[in-house]
């Protein structure tokens, strides 16, 4: 008898588990879908040929083929698509969630970046969100470079953002609005991204090496930046106070090393308005380079690098500490203005 009841038991649980599995999985393609609708109500256009559920009994898995999403109103257009998207996550762990995709490729105005198979994952609690790209092996096609892309044979980004659903369910409790410092901290982005072995391309010609070996940025975005983004919202977000500080920015470009921290925010035309503070090893091959290419006037080249290798031999010969300003549109390196630089978004 003992033993008809036990297994009784094992048959019931596994009825309820396996109709709690397919109640969670129905949950999570609804939600897919419904997002999608969501963003084709508004200026955002969504689309994917196939979503379903699988991984039952061990795990809930969403597979989305052929998903796209693109926005031709705003000012750069963006665009994101792959071949297919896989999410995953366990019933017992919905704030822990993974996703693979397949032949993913992004666009944000003339740049595009390509990877294979990238791997992400999202983990919210706290009141934060975290979420983690290792976008493996990439191609990125740049402005001007003539449709021959760099590579790189590692790209990853980190970020660590307020989970504003948890904000909002937190401030259903709350009977006083919060602080004006709270809401500061709230609208914080902790920022890093890195670049392995970057290939230059169609850019390698009389680089200090034909390979970046190592990029990397540390930083933290200030400010709630409204989506879309839009040269309205770049606006709004500067007008709040907006501003992305760097705490380590690092590159190692053959003999060339660089180093830096820094402060930025957008001007009235919305061009970049700030300042860096740049350690560099052997500048004098950094400007030949960058005038090779046109990105700094050439008439003023030889002088900044005659002055720069001269700083540096006044150090110990082979680093430099260089201020560097971006203001009313151009770019100094020390009181030599080296390029101009323009809005980063046109139109309201």
């Amino acid at each position: 008898m003992k033993y008809r009841l036990l297994i009784g038991s094992v048959i019931l649980l596994a009825l309820g588990y396996g109709a709690f599995w397919h109640s969670a999985a129905n949950r999570a393609e609804t939600l897919v879908k419904d997002g999608l609708d969501a963003l084709n109500a508004g200026p955002t256009k969504a689309r994917a040929q196939r979503i379903d559920s699988q991984g039952f009994p061990y795990r809930l898995q969403i597979r989305i083929d052929q998903p796209f999403l693109s926005n031709q109103t705003t000012e750069p257009q963006w665009s994101a698509g792959a071949q297919r998207l896989m999410l995953f996550t366990h019933p017992w762990t919905p704030d822990h969630m993974v996703a693979e995709g397949t032949a993913v490729a992004l666009g944000l105005g003339a740049l595009t970046l390509s990877a294979p198979a990238p791997k992400a994952s999202v983990v919210r609690g706290g009141g934060f969100a975290r979420i983690d790209v290792d976008f493996g092996p990439v191609h990125l096609n740049v402005p001007n470079s003539k449709n021959q892309p760099m590579t790189a044979d590692r790209m990853q980004l980190h970020l660590r953002l307020a989970d504003h659903k948890a904000d909002s369910e937190a401030s259903n409790a709350a009977t006083q609005p919060p602080s004006s410092d709270a809401l500061l901290q709230e609208e914080r982005a902790d920022i890093a991204i890195s670049l392995t072995n970057l290939a230059l391309g169609p850019f390698a010609d009389q680089a200090p090496d034909p390979v970046i070996s190592r990029l990397e940025l540390h930083g933290e975005l200030h400010g709630r930046l409204p989506t879309p983004v839009t040269a309205r919202s770049l606006a709004q977000w500067r007008d709040q106070g907006g501003t992305i500080e760097i705490s380590d920015l690092a590159l190692i470009w053959g003999t060339v090393r660089i180093t830096g921290e820094g402060s930025l925010t957008l001007d009235e035309q919305l061009r970049p308005l700030g300042a860096l503070s740049l350690t560099i090893e052997k500048p004098g091959l950094l400007i030949a380079y960058l005038a090779a290419h046109g990105w700094i006037d050439r008439e003023s080249a030889p002088y900044l690098r005659e002055g720069m290798e001269q700083i540096a031999t006044m150090g110990d010969g082979r680093a430099m500490r260089l201020p560097i300003t971006m203001q009313d549109g151009r770019i100094f390196a020390g009181p030599f203005p080296v390029a101009d630089i323009g809005p980063i978004a046109g139109g309201r």
